[in-house]
């Protein structure tokens, strides 16, 4: 099971012709909302990914300390940063492991970082090494780059293997 604290929210997206300059007025030319939020982002990702039972918990309040008191009390075994294009990087009990990026031609890159964590944690939580895990995280986060909006566009896991068949 998988626990995801974070944000839920409502994106609201307009496309217009350019952004515009300070004061600047521009019409756009379409309007469309898609559910959206960190924490609920990869709370789907990791749902839709890895098949594993996934729970999201909206708020946190009330007597926990502060997030960084919290995070001091944890044992981190691991390491994992996302860079874009570029791919990602682990360091795992004192190993780096790379993973390259799938080349693709980018829609829109909003749920990515997401959809990576969200992918990676199901992976993981499947018993997956991390070099796989890794390699399933980035195959899904590239899926995502190619459609709109954020949750809207993360991979579903038959999605993420035929993917991963063909690369």
């Amino acid at each position: 099971m998988v626990l995801v604290a974070g944000s839920a929210n409502l994106d609201f997206v307009v496309r217009a012709s350019h952004i515009p300059a300070p004061g600047e007025t521009v019409l756009g030319r379409a309007f469309q909302t898609f559910p959206g939020g960190k924490g609920a982002n990869q709370a789907v990702a990791c749902a839709r990914s890895g098949g594993v039972a996934t729970h999201m918990l909206g708020a946190l309040s009330g007597g926990a300390g502060s997030p960084e008191e919290e995070m001091a009390k944890l044992a981190i075994p691991a390491v994992v940063v996302t860079r874009g294009a570029q791919g990602s990087l682990a360091w795992v009990n004192g190993w780096t492991l790379a993973q390259a990026s799938p080349r693709i031609t980018a829609v829109d890159t909003t749920g990515a970082g997401d959809t990576f964590c969200g992918t990676l944690v199901a992976a993981l939580s499947d018993g997956r090494a991390m070099d796989d895990a890794l390699h399933r995280a980035s195959a899904a986060a590239a899926i995502a780059c190619t459609r709109p909006g954020a949750q809207s566009s993360i991979p579903s896991r038959a999605e993420l293997e035929t993917f991963l068949q063909r690369s």
